[in-house]
């Protein structure tokens, strides 16, 4: 599959969990979900091959991080990008004030007038599922880096 085609089944299958109830380290729809689980079930049903899948897929990971596991787990199977060139199926990773290290990560889902719309599961004040946001504000606010999957270069 080309790389316009999987970005569109990533997509596709992350839009297909929004309103999921929001699990720790849920990686199952029935279950719930949490921001990994998204981006792992998303992955699996479009059929992108990752490169490290037991590291992405640990069920061994604090709802806070206390390392850079997760960072450095991202940065394994990813590329670093600028967010101007951030598209639907790439990354958006996120810090939350009370974290020494990045821990959040969210499926861009399209980009609509410079802004970035993004997938995730999020367990927040007024919220616990997956949902679609804008980063603006709040989210733009805690944004970190973009990253592209490795698989997702355009040849």
């Amino acid at each position: 599959m080309n790389a316009t085609l999987m970005r569109g089944a990533i997509v596709a299958s992350a839009r297909a969990s929004v309103n999921c109830r929001y699990k720790h380290q849920g990686r199952h729809r029935e279950d719930g979900l949490d921001c990994a689980g998204v981006l792992i079930l998303a992955l699996r049903e479009s059929e992108y091959s990752l490169r490290d899948a037991d590291a992405v897929n640990t069920h061994n990971y604090a709802p806070r991080a206390e390392d850079d596991t997760f960072l450095r787990t991202v940065q394994g199977e990813c590329d670093e990008i600028p967010l101007g060139e951030a598209m639907a199926g790439d990354l958006l990773a996120f810090w939350f004030p009370e974290q020494k290290f990045p821990h959040h990560i969210a499926i861009v889902s399209r980009v609509l007038d410079g802004v970035h719309y993004f997938i995730h599961a999020y367990n927040g004040d007024d919220v616990s599922h997956v949902v679609e946001d804008g980063l603006k504000d709040l989210w733009r606010d805690r944004f970190y880096k973009a990253y592209r999957l490795k698989g997702l270069v355009e040849t």
